[in-house]
């Protein structure tokens, strides 16, 4: 076989120009030249087919605590770290279970803080 471009004598099976460097012919690609890699799948851990999606009460535990009134905030943020602590172990009903009282805690938290904080403000006003 020769090289279009310069004219050189290059070898069948090769793909560029020994001299001139140009490209000889695209290489033949055949669908059974075409192999897919071969599949993997992943098995997933025990721990990781476990884990349990609940909602995090930790950060509005946080903020009943320290906004609101923290006698009702700290259960709660006590009761969200339990929660998630379940919920990585995989036990999703004691998980759910203890989400639903930190739940109960920052709304305490909310429900008693917010009128505190309607008292503290009208007897302020009072006093001026």
């Amino acid at each position: 076989m020769f090289c279009v471009n310069c004219g050189n004598h290059i070898p069948d099976d090769a793909m560029f120009c020994s001299r001139c460097g140009g490209r000889v012919a695209a290489p033949d690609i055949s669908a059974a030249a075409i192999v897919p890699p071969p599949r993997t799948t992943r098995r997933k851990t025990a721990a990781a087919q476990k884990t349990v999606r609940i909602f995090d009460w930790t950060i509005p535990g946080i903020a009943a605590a320290v906004l609101f009134f923290a006698p009702f905030g700290i259960p709660a943020v006590i009761a969200a770290a339990q929660a998630n602590a379940l919920a990585r172990q995989g036990d999703a009903a004691a998980a759910q279970k203890e989400a639903e009282c930190a739940k109960k805690w920052f709304f305490l938290a909310l429900g008693a803080g917010i009128p505190l904080y309607v008292l503290i403000v009208f007897l302020a006003f009072l006093c001026l």
